[in-house]
């Protein structure tokens, strides 16, 4: 084999491992970046039990004549 098209191969190989690399580091970044928000996210709760859930049904009245329901999670 042809020292010079084995040394290519290795190079492109290379290229390729350092992109997943990259990859797969912005992946774990982001995963950490959840789940420290996720942590943040449960102390709130345990320490405000009042808060609500996401889940919960608020009724509104707008503008003193119309009234609507929405999800808590709609505005926030």
């Amino acid at each position: 084999m042809d020292p010079d098209v084995f040394a290519d191969a290795l190079q492109q190989v290379h290229g390729i491992l350092e992109s997943k690399n990259k990859a797969v580091e912005e992946q774990k970044r982001l995963l950490e970046e959840k789940e420290a928000f996720l942590k943040r996210v449960r102390l709130f709760e345990e320490s405000n039990p009042k808060a609500g859930k996401e889940s919960d049904v608020l009724h509104l009245n707008v503008g003193g004549v119309t009234n609507i329901a929405v999800l808590r999670r709609t505005l926030t």
